[in-house]
């Protein structure tokens, strides 16, 4: 269960991350509907896996990690399980999708970041340099 001690060692950092974006409008560290956007995650990993895009499943991976981290209790333990599938789906090891998420929102979380398609784009290439691809 090494995703869920990476998890844990970087929680501090991730909730700073979503207390800054929380300050701009977005859902802060205290999200309860976490769960349920975490399903949804799931189901958008598998469709970009099934299309082939290493960089978007990446992108995926990062948000299924941002939202597990948020969720609490037994439901962090089943969360847990399907980050593990979608690394050995996606060929990519613990650490590779932590860093993963960290660079997205890390991104996400610096004042450089806006809207748009030219983010979602470095989004990408920031997730693909993760995981040692190319976007």
């Amino acid at each position: 269960m090494i995703i869920l001690y990476l998890l844990l060692r970087e929680r501090p950092r991730l909730r700073a991350l979503a207390e800054e974006i929380g300050k701009r409008g977005g859902a802060g560290w205290r999200d309860p509907a976490a769960p349920a956007k975490f399903r949804a995650e799931v189901g958008e990993f598998r469709a970009a896996l099934a299309t082939g895009d290493r960089a978007e499943a990446a992108t995926e991976l990062a948000d299924l990690l941002w939202y597990a981290a948020k969720i609490t209790g037994w439901q962090r333990v089943r969360a847990v399980r399907h980050i593990s599938w979608a690394c050995r789906e996606l060929n990519v090891s613990p650490q590779q999708a932590v860093a993963c998420c960290l660079a997205k929102y890390s991104y996400r979380a610096s004042r450089e970041r806006g809207k748009g398609p030219e983010h979602r784009s470095r989004e990408r290439e920031l997730c693909a340099q993760a995981i040692g691809e190319r976007a």
